[in-house]
């Protein structure tokens, strides 16, 4: 039996060498008329022959047809670092007398994607998908550019393998799909930005354990276990300063994290916290404290909450303050942790009065949970920072302590 990556690299090398006449049949299922659409024709002659095999892009001419009809023509005279057809067909012309490593980003820049050299692709995601899929994600073009930044963004563009993963690239095998089915559907679901309704995730496609394992040798595009780097760089940009005070600090508290599976969702771990972070995208307010460093009741629901969340991180970033205030009686950091004069222990729902979910100004409030987090991730980059058990604002102390 095929795999399923192996069956779809099989179609496309089908698709690929299919007659003009089941390419012009194609079009015609699609709805798409040469006649009116003159330069996309001229635009994927060029693009189908000179990108081909590694470099190929547009997966059969009748994607082709459909993306091109969505970008803008553009200025003959005025193509550079454009979003348009005019830049990406100059692009595809250059392809036959450049070297290997140039056709790929060339044949890249002239597919969908764009890159730098056509507008950038996080430019080129929006336009696509609104134009496509007839929705603006995130509220606004601008905010879906400036969130599409925070996803993973490929070093490489493969119309088969990226049909899988949570990154940039497979949002746009996708998109191409949608510019040929009726509606977009199903693969505008499968495109969207924040919350992906199958494919484009990095959530295990088979049984055989967690965290994003294969049983092929074929070329992943899913990460084996959740990665401090993907996440802070989609927390950075969903979130902002919400719940780390930079990247850096994003980082280094993210090591302290247990890093559990992807496909969790309500766990006390980095993959739930990833799942929570591109919740954010399009929905910080609700979201980002449940991507954050106490999880906000939907990353680490077991009882106590947050103080499941605070004492897992204050044994690892801070163990011979922890062991000094605590010894090795978890349940002791518990309960001191749950002590009622704690204002915001207990994890609430968006909404409710008085507001303590965790939000690095938040943090600033003497005596709660929320300013030992703060603390903790602080310490995280400045070990010094522990202090002593007297002194730790990390363990309520100085700056942490109860007014």
């Amino acid at each position: 039996m095929l795999g399923l990556k192996s069956a779809l690299r099989v179609l496309v090398a089908l698709a690929l060498s299919a007659s003009p006449l089941i390419a012009a049949s194609c079009q015609n299922i699609a709805g798409i008329d040469q006649r009116t659409l003159g330069p996309c024709s001229h635009f994927c002659d060029i693009v189908m022959a000179n990108c081909t095999g590694d470099n190929t892009v547009y997966d059969g001419r009748a994607k082709c047809m459909g993306v091109c009809k969505n970008y803008d023509v553009g200025d003959s005279n005025e193509w550079q670092q454009r979003d348009t057809l005019e830049c990406r067909l100059h692009e595809a012309e250059l392809v036959p007398s450049a070297s290997d490593e140039e056709k790929k980003t060339l044949c890249r820049a002239a597919g969908p994607e764009g890159l730098d050299l056509c507008g950038g692709s996080c430019e080129s995601y929006c336009t696509l998908y609104e134009r496509i899929c007839g929705q603006v994600e995130c509220g606004s073009h601008q905010n879906c550019v400036d969130k599409c930044a925070g996803l993973r963004d490929r070093p490489d563009y493969n119309v088969v393998d990226d049909y899988e993963g949570n990154s940039l690239q497979c949002r746009f095998v996708h998109l191409s799909n949608a510019s040929i089915t009726p509606g977009g559907e199903p693969h505008c679901g499968h495109a969207n930005l924040q919350t992906p309704t199958d494919h484009c995730n990095d959530v295990p496609d088979n049984d055989m354990g967690a965290g994003g394992g294969a049983d092929t040798g074929e070329v992943q595009v899913k990460p084996s276990a959740p990665d401090c780097p993907d996440y802070c760089k989609v927390e950075i940009a969903a979130c902002g300063t919400e719940e780390y005070e930079d990247l850096d600090q994003c980082l280094a508290l993210c090591k302290h994290i247990p890093p559990g599976q992807f496909a969790d969702t309500t766990q006390n771990t980095l993959g739930c916290r990833i799942y929570h972070s591109y919740n954010s995208l399009c929905a910080p307010e609700a979201h980002c404290p449940h991507s954050g460093p106490g999880g906000e009741r939907h990353c680490g629901t077991t009882d106590p909450e947050k103080c499941n969340s605070y004492c897992t991180l204050a044994k690892s970033v801070c163990p011979s303050v922890y062991a000094d205030v605590y010894g090795s009686d978890d349940d002791a950091c518990h309960t001191e942790c749950m002590d009622p004069s704690h204002p915001d222990a207990i994890a609430i729902e968006p909404g409710t009065l008085p507001d303590t979910r965790y939000t690095t100004t938040y943090a600033q409030t003497p005596g709660t949970i929320a300013c030992r987090f703060l603390a903790l991730s602080r310490a995280a980059v400045t070990p010094s920072l522990c202090a002593d058990k007297d002194t730790s604002p990390s363990f309520g102390k100085g700056v942490c302590a109860a007014p």
